[in-house]
């Protein structure tokens, strides 16, 4: 087991029966095979907890309520129990295939090339994707780089931090900026840029493949339900990446909390 990498996650499920909660428990199962996994969890059934528990992850109850908080919440939970130099991917529940390249991604982190290592996704994975999320998904990239000057894939979601990098994560208050406390993690990459830590550029290509399971619910009986949430989160981000840049362009201070 590699225990200089931790890999972590925040999760919600209503139910133990939802498409979402067996994908992430198929996450923790192949995480614990080679890596250390924290868990800040905010699930209305203490059984959800219990198994990924028993699984081999170490959880923890959400304490304040949000997507924000539980971010900022396992962000400093990682930073407490973690050594100089080790590394922090943050991984989105409900991607299992994403486990597999680690190696890759955090291996430019520990040769001291960058900070943080994103993944970005080759035009086989693209194409595992619903068709309406690699549009939406595309537009904020493009908006993220415009804004950066960054050749990343920041809507991949996945991401390998040193854990040097970690303050300005669990320091991130989105509203700050004057934008909605949910995407911490997508905030904080331009704060750690700006103030100095180094991000992968371009990034390291991944065949991540989007579960099939997931995009035959999302473009089936979810489809309304994932339109709405796919045309809100593209406003969201992209507002968030002009405030949040214009604020840091005009702050020549460092931006961490």
């Amino acid at each position: 087991m590699n225990h200089r990498v931790l890999v972590v996650t925040t999760t919600f499920y209503q139910s133990m029966a939802e498409t979402r909660y067996k994908l992430a428990l198929e996450t923790v199962k192949k995480t614990k095979e080679k890596y250390r996994m924290l868990i800040v969890d905010g699930s209305p059934d203490p059984k959800i907890k219990e198994t990924f528990h028993e699984l081999g992850a170490k959880v923890i109850h959400q304490q304040k309520p949000g997507m924000g908080a539980s971010r900022r919440q396992l962000f400093e939970l990682a930073h407490s129990i973690t050594d100089p130099g080790d590394v922090i991917f943050w991984v989105e529940p409900e991607k299992p295939n994403m486990i597999d390249f680690i190696p890759e991604l955090v291996l430019p982190i520990f040769g001291g090339f960058c900070s943080i290592s994103i993944p970005v996704r080759t035009k086989k994975s693209w194409e595992s994707y619903p068709e309406l999320q690699q549009i939406s998904e595309a537009v904020v990239n493009q908006v993220f780089e415009e804004l950066t000057g960054l050749q990343v894939d920041i809507m991949v979601g996945p991401m390998a931090i040193e854990r040097s990098a970690l303050p300005d994560f669990f320091g991130c208050f989105p509203e700050k900026f004057g934008v909605m406390d949910n995407y911490v993690q997508h905030i904080a990459v331009i704060v750690a840029w700006k103030n100095g830590h180094k991000i992968l550029s371009p990034g390291v290509p991944v065949d991540f493949i989007y579960p099939p399971e997931q995009k035959q619910q999302e473009e089936g009986p979810l489809f309304r339900e994932i339109i709405r949430k796919r045309l809100w989160q593209l406003k969201q981000l992209i507002e968030a990446d002009f405030k949040v840049s214009k604020f840091l362009g005009s702050n020549k201070e460092s931006v961490a909390a």
